[in-house]
């Protein structure tokens, strides 16, 4: 994990400014974990549904009625 550490000497406009940045960069940080976890999730939820269509018999196929 990054972890930014800082000592500033500042006005009450400078710190606003930058506890208005630490919450914005928490923000983007905590949408881009939901994304990569729910993306984890659809790609598991893919590769299942591709092994339960290895395992049918081929001979039902729609494509097979085509070529026979």
């Amino acid at each position: 994990m990054l972890v930014l550490e800082y000592k500033a000497k500042g006005n009450k406009i400078q710190y606003l400014a930058i506890e208005e940045a630490i919450k914005t960069t928490q923000f983007v940080r905590n949408k881009c974990l939901r994304y990569w976890m729910d993306a984890s999730k659809s790609v598991n939820n893919l590769t299942n549904s591709t092994e339960l269509n290895s395992q049918k018999d081929v001979g039902e196929s729609p494509t097979s009625k085509v070529h026979a």
